[in-house]
Parts: structure tokens; sequence; C-alpha cells
């Protein structure tokens, strides 16, 4: 799952550039909250918070499809129905980095994150196909309750109601930038030294964080 041609909406360090399909799938699904991009017809950048559902392809060397809806009556629904460029980013676990926690001494403050963007072209989509797309964020959404919550549960009269005022829509996916800034450009010593310091903060972020170091380190080639 490798940026296609083109110019890329995020820079990336080679060192933090992240490749492999089913890392990037696991954040994106594990935080489907996040930003629609796009510019306006006067040139100006519009965003709106979404809560997203990624359906992954990556036959013939496809990236899949992103679903998501936003009101009427925001202005980005222009962009939507002109089937406009946009991107959506994602953002993984993150946390502050203390220079407490590495070995090599001095060293300076820094932050540790994931981060996806995701570009494409918007299609709006179509009346017929609304409750199954709302069907499927729901389903994605719902993941992990004892019990979830069916959209097919609610009553045909009372989606009737709410549907006019939501634009549905999907993002055929052309490149995929993916960075993982997890301290890869330090020694194995400062790796592990941030991933133990993380750990006794027994806070989930930080957990989240040190785990995904831990699996960046236990499967990078030998070289510290």
């Amino acid at each position: 799952m490798a940026t296609m041609e083109g110019r890329s909406s995020l820079y990336v360090p080679p060192h933090f550039r992240e490749t492999r399909a089913q890392m990037i799938v696991d954040v994106v699904t594990r935080n489907p909250f996040g930003i629609l991009v796009t510019c306006s017809s006067a040139g100006e950048p519009e965003a709106s918070h979404l809560a997203f559902t990624y359906h992954p392809n990556t036959e013939n060397g496809g990236h899949g499809v992103v679903l998501g809806h936003l009101a009427i009556a925001n202005p980005q629904c222009e962009s939507i129905r002109q089937g406009k460029r946009a991107t959506i980013i994602f953002s993984g676990p993150h946390h502050y980095i203390s220079p407490r926690f590495y070995r090599t001494s001095p060293s300076t403050p820094t932050w540790n994150y994931c981060a996806v963007h995701m570009t494409g072209h918007l299609d709006p989509t179509p009346e017929s196909g609304l409750d199954e797309t709302l069907s499927k964020l729901t389903d994605s959404l719902e993941k992990g309750y004892q019990a979830p919550f069916r959209y097919e549960s609610l009553s045909p009269s009372y989606t009737a109601t709410r549907k006019p005022g939501i634009l549905a829509f999907r993002m055929t996916v052309e490149s995929i930038d993916a960075q993982f800034k997890m301290s890869q450009n330090r020694t194995a010593e400062d790796r592990r030294g941030v991933i133990k310091g993380l750990r006794r903060l027994h806070d989930q972020e930080a957990d989240a964080v040190a785990s995904i170091m831990d699996r960046l380190l236990r499967e990078a080639k030998p070289e510290n």
C-alpha cells in the first residue's frame, strides 16, 4: 500500500514512512474519527471533523474507499457534488516524549504520533444507496459492543425524517501517506527507554504508543 504518483499531502521523512497495509488499516479502523479537507470554488480550504469507515481493496493496486456523511448545510457538500479531490486525515495514537525517557543525553522533547492521509475523488451517494451507507457506518462504529445497535432497527418512518438533512459520500482512495513517528531515528536503547517510560505513565494513549513502538522495534532490522 504505497503512495501513488503525484504530490503528497503529507511530509514524511523516510525513516518514519509506513507502507505496510495492515499497520495502516489497524490505525484507521481504531481511529475512525478524521478530518475531511477540500478546497472551495473560491480557493479557500475547508475542513470537517467526521466519522468514517474505510474499506480497503488491494486488488489491481487499488486502495479501497472511505465512506462518510455530513450535514446538508455544510459548504463542503458542493465539493462532493462536483466530484472534487479531497484528503481525509486520520490521527492515531500520540503522546509527548520526555527527554527523561532516553538513555542518550542531552536530548530534546518531542512528540510521537501516527498520521494517515488518504487522497482521492469524492462522489455523492445516490438516494437509493443511502441506507446501505449509513448501515455500514453504524456497523463499523458499533464493533466491540456486546449488543451492537443496528441501523436497520430504526423504523423507515423515522429515518425518512432524518435522511433529507444529510449527504452521504464515498471517496475512492488514490493515494495513501502514512507517518508513524515512533522514535525510529533513535538507538534501540533509547527506543526501549521510551517504551518503558510510557508504560510507567499508566495512561491509555501512552500505552497505545508504546505498543506500536514495541512492534516496530521488534520488526526492525538489527541496526543498533
